[in-house]
């Protein structure tokens, strides 16, 4: 058994030895651009190995400690459940290291020919090539050994990450989108953005990039009107159901197109007739159209797809328009009735309480959605249960709407980006209307606005970034677990004291939510409810979180989430 141990404890030294390499290789300063797939696979490499090494906690350097031999058994045992040859993953582990070695020798050569072309090391370096043994050399930054090389990477990733110690599994899943986002982290420090067909074999990474792209080509276009034809609808394309929309509504039913399909209408307000109000707000409701509309969105968005957008001036707003699902509107009339638009408001109000599985699953898709939202660069600042919506299909008379109408609480959608803005310095939101006054309880105590000349706008008083999300989406964690309302929880006494409100809120959580839900995630919401931006140099700012900070913190939140929904 020993020696099994010790075989254990020298795969986790190697796998160590093959993430540093791996970094080494991806991170030439001369990779070669043909090589550019490769790149992406080394660092999707070295990110999977240092997630799997993580997880065990074994140190192979100095001391064997008694913990890491029990880890190392633990995995023995593992790998044995999961019918894994140890001695084939190590014998993997050093064919893999001296290659990469070898790879990694070469670029050096490689960044030394290109960093002084007037060398005689050119002329040594391609007679060296000449012999044999350095043409087998040679032949490893060949695109095909190369690719090769990345696949053998891949195939050895999957079969270690079979290994999970028990008590801190993650699902396949998450293993992929968390390397998704270290390598998306290492390739913005690197200043690299690849093509689309070096993406191609990691749809989690492309998915992402495809959102930035789109992104940084509508705000590099700016406020052009000539490409919002294909989305800005005119009024005989759009049928909005008035009857049932209220002033300052959120949200609202619609019909769009020649086939009349069922939408859903999210509004954006400007204030009143002010002509440079109104043009930031077109222009931020054209570009949240565009980039919603994108197709091949990330899995985990979940965002309903935008089909257009309209101007109502009569009511000083702007409407995005998103589609229902197919298969919820052809329920709704094959039941004879309409679909109906649920917000997680309206059926914690209900107190008809889902499982606790449902609900821990429920906080992981909602945290999913706003941790891609932020790598996508882009910040929600109006994230709370009133805007977090599920579709159901149902009839006008349905009194208790969450048992007649089925709900699927694994079907959530997050709404309301009418202050969404792109996570960028001079990026500003429109000074729409107010939020509701339920949705300011969600707001982190230093974002707290003030009123503006008695008029519905605020101003807030620091800048707006990704710790503030992260405060709000630990509000709405603290609801799911606990199934209350904030309004519930004393809200009105604190309208006008945000720090005593988030003391309130810290108070409720200390005393309520390890009972409902247990201490894992009781230590989830403090952690989101405590989260804080990084010192900013730049004066009157608020400080954002740097995007490898809080894509960190969000890949540990989920990370976490997705134990307790196994």
């Amino acid at each position: 058994m020993t020696d099994v141990v010790g075989l254990a404890i020298g795969i986790v030294a190697l796998v160590d030895t093959c993430v540093t390499t791996c970094g080494l290789v991806s991170s030439a300063k001369h990779f070669p651009e043909d090589f550019e797939v490769q790149r992406v696979g080394f660092l999707w490499g070295e990110s999977r190995l240092r997630d799997w090494a993580k997880k065990w906690e074994l140190h192979h350097s100095g001391n064997i400690r008694t913990a890491d031999l029990q880890s190392a058994r633990l995995l023995v045992e593992e790998a044995k459940v999961q019918a894994i040859d140890l001695d084939l993953i190590k014998a993997t582990l050093e064919s893999t290291e001296k290659l990469l070695k070898r790879c990694n020798d070469l670029l050096d050569r490689h960044t030394h020919q290109r960093s002084d072309p007037t060398s005689a090391t050119i002329q040594r370096f391609r007679k060296s090539v000449s012999s044999g043994k350095s043409l087998v050399q040679w032949s490893v930054i060949d695109a095909t050994t190369l690719r090769t090389l990345v696949g053998d990477l891949e195939m050895l990733t999957n079969g270690l990450n079979r290994i999970q110690p028990q008590t801190n599994s993650t699902s396949v899943e998450i293993q992929r989108l968390t390397a998704a986002s270290r390598t998306m982290a290492t390739l913005d420090q690197l200043g690299i953005t690849p093509n689309y067909h070096a993406l191609n074999g990691y749809p989690e990474i492309k998915q992402l990039f495809l959102m930035r792209s789109e992104h940084s080509r509508i705000e590099t276009v700016g406020r052009s009107w000539a490409r919002s034809k294909d989305l800005q609808v005119t009024k005989s394309e759009y049928n909005v159901w008035y009857d049932s929309v209220t002033s300052g509504s959120a949200r609202g039913p619609g019909r769009f197109g020649s086939s009349r399909d069922a939408v859903l209408i999210e509004w954006k307000y400007y204030m009143g007739s002010n002509q440079e109000n109104k043009e930031l707000a077109l222009s931020r409701t054209e570009r949240i159209a565009e980039l919603l509309a994108v197709e091949g969105k990330p899995r985990g968005f979940r965002i309903l797809d935008c089909v257009g957008w309209f101007l109502d001036e009569s009511h000083s707003r702007c409407g995005i328009m998103f589609s229902i699902p197919r298969h919820i509107e052809m329920k709704a009339r094959e039941a004879g009735g309409s679909v109906r638009c649920l917000s997680l408001s309206d059926l914690i109000a209900q107190r008809t309480k889902p499982t606790l599985r449902e609900r821990f699953h429920l906080a992981y898709l909602l945290t999913m959605s706003l941790v891609e939202l932020h790598l996508a660069k882009w910040l929600h600042k109006n994230f709370s249960s009133d805007n977090i919506i599920f579709l159901a299909a149902g009839k006008p008379n349905d009194s208790d709407l969450a048992n007649n109408l089925g709900v699927d609480f694994t079907a959530p959608y997050v709404a309301s980006f009418g202050l969404a803005r792109p996570d960028q310095h001079d990026a500003v939101s429109s000074l729409a209307m107010a939020s509701a006054p339920v949705n300011k309880a969600y707001q982190h105590p230093d974002y707290s606005p003030r009123t503006v000349d008695n008029e519905d706008s605020f101003i807030p008083m620091a800048r707006y970034h990704k710790a503030y999300d992260l405060y709000s989406l630990g509000c709405v964690l603290l609801e799911i677990s606990i199934w209350k309302p904030l309004a519930e929880l004393g809200w009105a006494a604190f309208t006008d004291n945000p720090q005593g409100w988030k003391d309130r809120l810290l108070y409720v959580i200390d005393k309520n939510v390890a009972f409902h839900a247990g201490p894992i995630y009781k230590d989830i919401v403090l952690s989101c409810m405590n989260a804080e931006a990084n010192p900013s140099p730049h004066a009157g700012d608020g400080g954002p979180m740097t995007n490898s900070s809080a894509e960190t913190f969000g890949w540990d939140v989920l990370r976490k989430l997705d134990q307790l929904s196994v």
